[in-house]
């Protein structure tokens, strides 16, 4: 079907200007990454486009950030799907914050493929949409990412232990590695220099 070429020039604006989360999903979804399945990111169809779109499993991946859960939001979603579902096209949607946890992210890219190759959706599986009784997941902005391969500060450690001195966190609860945190350790330093301890004399130094 073809799209308007104002819902075209929307596509393209919408390629240029991806969300974190899209970016992450896309790299695992082009050139057949995922099961040999070819997506179509940013699809115009109709006065729509859809995050991502599979035209063999004729399959929509919607991604649902947190004005998704807002009322008016909700109503045109459940519109739009009706539209899709009329013109033979399945919707799958996903929270964006499951993208970004690194433990839910494999499995949303199982849903994906067994959505696509069977058209049934998981056991066990909630989409955004259907778990109303859940917290709304919070926007991509407001999941904190790790700072270093994957660690967050303030895990524990290989060991399982999580002290103070491995969470970077000083005694006064700065992060070390923190502006704030160094320069209040420069300031102590030069107003409260270390000393070393001196020894108690002994009543054999006095006549």
């Amino acid at each position: 079907m073809r799209a308007p070429s104002r819902t075209v020039q929307n596509a393209r604006r919408l390629r240029r200007d991806m969300s974190l989360p899209e970016l992450l999903l896309w790299d695992c979804l082009r050139a057949g990454r995922l099961e040999g399945l070819r997506f179509r990111r940013q699809h115009a169809i109709g006065a729509y486009v859809l995050d991502f779109y599979c035209p063999a499993a004729r399959l929509a991946v919607e991604l649902d950030g947190v004005h998704h859960d807002f009322e008016g939001q909700m109503r045109h979603d459940n519109r739009r799907d009706d539209w899709l579902r009329r013109e033979g096209i399945r919707v799958l949607r996903i929270a964006a914050s499951d993208i970004l946890d690194r433990h839910l992210f494999e499995g949303v890219l199982r849903v994906i493929a067994q959505m696509a190759a069977t058209g049934i959706v998981p056991e066990g599986y909630e989409s955004p949409r259907s778990a109303s009784d859940a917290a709304p997941p919070p926007p991509p902005s407001a999941v904190p990412l790790p700072r270093k391969r994957g660690r967050i500060e303030g895990a524990a450690g290989r060991d399982g232990i999580s002290s103070p001195a491995k969470r970077g966190v000083r005694r006064t609860g700065e992060a070390s590695d923190s502006p704030q945190g160094t320069m209040r350790s420069m300031v102590e330093g030069a107003l409260f220099p270390a000393t070393e301890a001196t020894p108690s004399p002994n009543r054999e130094d006095f006549p």
